[in-house]
């Protein structure tokens, strides 16, 4: 199943609308987080994974890839979290 959200970064003095762009699909469990992601971005999957626990609801364990587009611009931060998260949520139903 596929899911699109939104999300922001800080270009210089500009901002830059982020698309979160995830999918899960059948397969061994695992977390492909692609699109120039930092290393902040990248820890990302555990800290989605134990918000999603916390907060009651199931973690898919399938074969989640999450896109952050456009893929030439580097992302940092933490600032991602909340819309790959809620991708996960909406591509899982």
């Amino acid at each position: 199943m596929y899911a699109c959200s939104y999300s922001g970064r800080v270009l210089g003095i500009d901002g830059m609308v982020v698309t979160v762009e995830t999918d899960i699909a059948k397969g061994l469990p695992q977390f492909d987080l692609v699109g120039l992601g930092g290393s902040a971005v990248k820890e990302a999957r555990d800290r989605v994974r134990a918000a999603l626990c916390n907060a009651g609801y199931d973690y898919p364990m399938q074969r989640i890839t999450v896109n952050l587009a456009p893929a030439d611009q580097r992302k940092e931060g933490s600032g991602f979290d909340l819309a790959i998260g809620f991708g996960i949520l909406l591509a899982s139903k």
